[in-house]
């Protein structure tokens, strides 16, 4: 008989929480797992559905309750997986966490993507964000199973709060980039492919910290390397106005693959993060890595080789390390961030840990 597994997500827009997911039902053994995927409101135009639907899951989209009413939601959730005979419940983010701790004789877990602090604060407001942090702390003290997505996540969990929530690192997918002639892909884009090129990518917000990134590189004395940002988000208009000849920041680009392609090096300024798939998209591409010396990314970069990291915010380190790249060997550092996403953080190994944990709990709880 197979396992019954509801995964929860307010919706599937094109980001990082509903792209673990997502990497995570493209590994799961059907043969054992019968999958539904319940959303709370409706999709926008960037959205994961599309490949959603290329797998054999059940997608569902509970409409009642309006935007604010998860009391309601909760009982047609609650009606829903009964009748279904639906007995493991796992949210993915923190409105459908919230509706999970009203559900009753569930087994309910809860994949935890970043640390309730900063990212908040940043995002709310210090008062807000405060508030919705203690919340989200209370509601995982209230599940079965709170799951960290790395173990930087795991750690602050104990070090400020004495809570021991386990960790399944975030993986990603090896993407196979079709094409290979990089000259020819430039010139699509209107690049120039004499140039070394930077990307980074995400959502133009404050704790992305895109605009350290930005001074940071017009601060670069080689004019042979360039920086590419690509995303959207609140901060996104402003940032546009920065935008240089060496500087290039596009928004939201469908093809983004075709960016990190012609690209060299990724980057990241973030301030906080859980465990960033846009860094392990990159080294799945063999791109070398600089990032921020934020705890999630040295845990990234747990071996030598693959890239190197510079002092959050001070962009006279950043310059030093754009520098240090020029004396390493180029292929050497590719080489090693594939081997490093190969061997740590594949989607495959990911999504095996899931299913043996969700095997080890039902065996022993039904």
């Amino acid at each position: 008989m197979k396992i019954k597994i509801a995964f929860l997500s307010s919706y599937l827009p094109k980001k990082g929480p509903v792209k673990v997911l997502l990497e995570k039902i493209k590994h799961i053994d059907y043969s054992k797992f019968e999958v539904y995927i319940y959303t709370f409101k409706n999709e926008i135009d960037h959205s994961y559905l599309d490949e959603f639907i290329k797998f054999p899951v059940n997608i569902t989209q509970i409409k009642q309750g309006g935007k604010f009413n998860i009391l309601k939601k909760a009982k047609v959730l609650q009606k829903e997986l009964d009748e279904k005979g639906i007995e493991i419940v796992h949210s993915h983010c923190l409105p459908t966490l919230f509706i999970s701790v009203l559900l009753k004789r569930k087994v309910r877990f809860n994949t935890v993507h970043i640390y309730p602090g900063i990212q908040l604060k940043k995002k709310k407001g210090g008062l807000i964000g405060g508030v919705v942090n203690t919340l989200n702390k209370m509601a995982l003290r209230k599940i079965e199973y709170p799951i960290c997505c790395s173990r930087s996540i795991s750690e602050e969990f104990k070090n400020n709060d004495n809570l021991d929530f386990p960790y399944i690192q975030n993986g990603v997918s090896k993407i196979n980039y079709p094409y290979t002639d990089r000259n020819v892909i430039c010139q699509q884009l209107g690049l120039d492919p004499s140039y070394r090129y930077f990307i980074s990518f995400g959502r133009f917000s404050k704790e992305k910290n895109f605009q350290f990134l930005i001074e940071a590189f017009k601060n670069i004395s080689d004019k042979k390397f360039r920086l590419i940002i690509l995303g959207d988000g609140p901060l996104y208009p402003t940032l546009k106005l920065e935008e240089t000849e060496s500087i290039i920041i596009p928004g939201f680009k469908e093809n983004i693959y075709d960016y990190l392609f012609i690209s060299d090096y990724y980057t990241s300024s973030s301030i906080t993060e859980g465990l960033p798939m846009s860094v392990l998209e990159a080294m799945s591409m063999k791109k070398p890595v600089l990032l921020s010396d934020i705890a999630p990314h040295k845990e990234i970069l747990i071996e030598d080789g693959a890239g190197l990291s510079y002092s959050l915010n001070n962009s006279d380190d950043f310059k030093k390390k754009i520098e240090t790249f020029k004396d390493l060997s180029y292929n050497d550092m590719s080489d090693a961030s594939y081997l490093l996403f190969k061997s740590n953080f594949s989607s495959e190994i990911m999504s095996k840990r899931y299913q043996r944990l969700y095997f080890a709990v039902y065996n022993d709880k039904f």
